[in-house]
């Protein structure tokens, strides 16, 4: 990488910022949601939206972010190839993915 005197010419990391601005929004969905829920009551066409469990709806979101976050990591693991360990701990961390999803 290329070696800057501030922090200002640093460039941001556009990995970090897509991944945060996902989950922010999901986070941020959610909540509105809630709100929308607690209006909802008082319409009778809504009302199966107040039966909405909202962790419920969020839990499977950021479990499936994890994976697919868990996933990049390994492909960038593996493109690196930076050492033989690497892909003992790839087949590992592989494993216990499938394992688990």
């Amino acid at each position: 990488g290329a070696v800057v005197a501030t922090e200002d010419e640093c460039p941001l990391d556009m990995v970090k910022v897509v991944t945060i601005a996902i989950v922010g929004s999901t986070i941020g969905l959610v909540l509105l949601l809630s709100i929308f829920s607690q209006i909802a009551q008082e319409f009778a066409s809504c009302q199966p939206l107040t039966r909405i469990r909202l962790l419920d709806v969020m839990t499977p979101l950021l479990a499936l972010y994890t994976s697919a976050g868990n996933y990049y990591w390994l492909a960038l693991l593996k493109m690196n190839n930076a050492h033989p360990m690497h892909d003992a701990l790839f087949m590992v961390s592989v494993c216990h993915l499938l394992l688990c999803f």
